[in-house]
């Protein structure tokens, strides 16, 4: 947050959109979510 709003530091805000479209990926699919983190190899 410093770095962002102190120092105008905007270098990782492209980012925040493709965290947002995981985000969403992994609301809309929370069986396949849970599986990849419960399986083990």
């Amino acid at each position: 947050m410093v770095f962002h709003y102190d120092r105008n530091d905007h270098g990782c805000d492209e980012l925040f959109l493709s965290g947002e479209a995981l985000l969403h990926w992994w609301t809309q699919h929370p069986t396949e979510v849970r599986h990849a983190f419960t399986t083990h190899a």
